[in-house]
């Protein structure tokens, strides 16, 4: 049973769907359905150990498909935003940095994501602290001051952050701050800022008896 199981899982959903009872029955005659011939196990060994997307894609079709274009629009160098959420980031710092080199006439040019991202980060740690104190006398069960402690920090942004940033603290190139892991993949650094930030959290709810 355990061999057949891709074939009898999607057997199983078509019963499924048609109400039947599972009884040992059918069950039976699940497994019965596996021939093991030549086709089933070219199935069988395509489905473990390849995404069903793949597997699904009509190669005929994709044939007509022209990738032949008569305009391709400039770009001025892949950026890499790693496993991190700062897509926003990059994708704003692309588009200035465009400007910058057509009004400059520079051939190459990286703005530095990594300069910017200390400072959101900076900025998003102060905004939490402040929302803290702002609610430091209510409850610590309230649906307020909760939320806070499960969402301190994290990468996420939009257009006018890239805006705001970029207005308070201005621009580098890559050159002079370049990529830092702690940067490339947040998720390794992310619990350890998220749990310094609860621990000023705490530090000042328990600060409001002495106001």
């Amino acid at each position: 049973m355990k061999k057949h199981i891709a074939t009898i899982c999607i057997l199983w959903v078509a019963g499924f769907l048609s109400a039947q009872t599972i009884t040992p029955e059918l069950l039976n005659q699940l497994q019965a359905s596996y021939q093991g011939n030549a086709h089933d196990r070219a199935i069988e060994n395509a489905l473990g150990q390849t995404p069903i997307n793949n597997l699904i894609v009509n190669q005929a079709n994709l044939l007509p498909v022209d990738h032949h274009f008569t305009y391709r629009v400039p770009q001025q160098g892949i950026t890499n935003q790693k496993k991190s959420g700062r897509c926003w980031l990059f994708c704003g710092l692309n588009i200035i940095r465009a400007d910058i080199m057509r009004h400059h006439d520079i051939k190459e040019l990286e703005l530095s994501e990594t300069y910017l991202f200390f400072y959101d980060q900076l900025e998003k740690s102060n905004f939490f602290l402040e929302n803290i104190i702002s609610t430091r006398k209510l409850p610590a069960d309230s649906r307020e001051v909760d939320y806070l402690m499960h969402n301190p920090i994290g990468d996420g942004g939009g257009w006018t952050g890239v805006t705001d940033l970029v207005a308070k603290y201005g621009l580098v190139p890559n050159s002079c701050m370049q990529e830092r892991l702690i940067a490339e993949n947040t998720a390794q650094y992310r619990p350890i800022i998220q749990t310094k930030l609860k621990e000023f959290a705490l530090e000042i709810r328990d600060s409001k008896a002495s106001d």
